[in-house]
């Protein structure tokens, strides 16, 4: 992986030409990554799994700036499709939403211009990223949420446990453009903001805004599609066994579903044919393994993953990454 960019810190000062630095810094500033597997590690404690569903070579960009108090701002963004697997941390909760014009799937629910989704303490996610999709997260650490001032929101409470998204345009448009501001004023005024317990207000600000909307009744709860339930069970049993090749008659067997259901339901829900993914499951397995064990034949991590034959396995990772198998081997890395 020796292309990958160091992480480093994020520019002080004003942006030049006078571009939003919330843009800049997802365009140009932030550090770029051509591995999702990097990426992933870029928040170690939330235990993400990425997979590739797209072809081609990956390019993501991750920015994650300190707002003080245990407030953490974090913007992301990838070039190609992905599946997402997040669990929470017992000690932190989110609060995610869309930045750009491409859709993110939060358990089969869009996001798009005016929903957000709260991921609470220990909470499990699946996410479907579109290519070119930005997204926002807030990540705030328990304590502060309980200790700040304000009013604690249903929505919020931790005891509830799980995650849900939450149908409010208004809120959503006053977060994706105070993050922008925040990014603005970080970036301006450095530490210094920081040192001021910005975090607190962020997340005193959140508090008394996300109360008022549930007073109000403009903060419902958008449930899950039912096709949905049929994609979670097809995608859990293919990802419990990514090296088994798909046999779509069998996984209808196993899920209770037909299918044409199945196919219908992956069309919407990850933007691809259960084959497709199947694939992308392998490779991404295989991708793994030959980032990590420098002792395995690439031919045997092939047939691990389920390839018997090494020259198809090679022209399926090299579409699917814009590389061949050997550029992953650990001895490649400078």
């Amino acid at each position: 992986m020796g292309r990958d960019r160091p992480e480093r810190e994020l520019p002080r000062g004003r942006v030049p030409g006078g571009r939003s630095p919330l843009r800049s810094v997802l365009a140009n500033d932030a550090p770029v990554y051509d591995d999702y597997g990097v990426q992933a590690r870029y928040l170690t404690e939330y235990a993400q799994t990425y997979v590739q569903t797209s072809c081609g070579p990956f390019r993501g960009r991750a920015a994650s700036m300190d707002l003080g108090g245990g407030v953490r701002l974090h913007c992301e963004t990838a070039n190609r499709g992905l599946l997402q697997w997040i669990r929470y941390p017992a000690n932190r909760i989110g609060i995610g939403f869309d930045l750009g014009r491409n859709e993110t799937q939060v358990d089969g629910v869009p996001l798009g211009p005016g929903r957000f989704v709260v991921g609470l303490p220990e909470c499990r996610v699946h996410m479907h990223c579109p290519s070119g999709s930005v997204r926002a997260v807030i990540l705030i650490d328990l304590a502060t949420l309980e200790a700040t001032a304000g009013p604690m929101p249903r929505t919020l409470r931790p005891d509830l446990r799980g995650s849900s998204v939450r149908d409010a345009p208004r809120l959503v448009a006053a977060l994706r453009t105070r993050t922008a501001a925040l990014w603005q004023a970080v970036v301006i005024g450095g530490e210094r903001l920081v040192q001021g317990n910005l975090g607190n207000h962020v997340v005193a600000t959140i508090k008394s805004e996300i109360a008022l909307q549930e007073q109000i009744g403009h903060l419902p709860r958008v449930d899950r599609p039912g096709s949905y339930r049929t994609y979670g069970r097809a995608i859990r049993e293919m990802a419990a066994d990514p090296a088994e090749k798909l046999d779509l008659p069998a996984l209808a067997r196993k899920t209770g579903r037909s299918a044409r259901s199945i196919q219908a339901a992956f069309a919407r829900h990850a933007g691809s044919t259960p084959s497709r993914c199947a694939n992308a499951l392998r490779l991404a397995r295989a991708r793994s393994l030959l980032s990590t064990d420098d002792r395995a034949l690439i031919g045997e991590v092939a047939a691990g993953c389920g390839f018997f034959d090494q020259s198809h396995f090679n022209r399926l990772y090299r579409a699917q990454f814009g590389e061949v198998p050997s550029n992953r081997r650990p001895k490649n890395e400078h």
